[in-house]
């Protein structure tokens, strides 16, 4: 019982460790939106919703700024 004790709980911690470092994939081009002292980070997976907000006009006059990080995947958003 003890021989499997050690890995039991290295592997959780392994795991851990790997999905942490993920969200050095992200695109963070410094692309900002708006003015203001406040910024809101905002990851987007392949520009989807930058592309429909700009397009849109919806990211015109905002009191705050958007600072965009773009993911080639869904796993490293979260």
């Amino acid at each position: 019982m003890k021989r499997r004790t050690l890995p039991a709980l290295l592997l959780p911690l392994a795991l851990l460790l790997s999905a942490c470092g993920g969200a050095s994939s992200a695109d963070s081009g410094g692309n900002t939106d708006g003015k203001g002292s406040l910024t809101l980070n905002v990851g987007d997976q392949k520009g989807g919703y930058e592309a429909i907000l700009r397009a849109s006009g919806e990211l015109d006059d905002l009191d705050y700024r958007i600072k965009w990080s773009t993911f080639t995947s869904g796993p490293p958003l979260l």
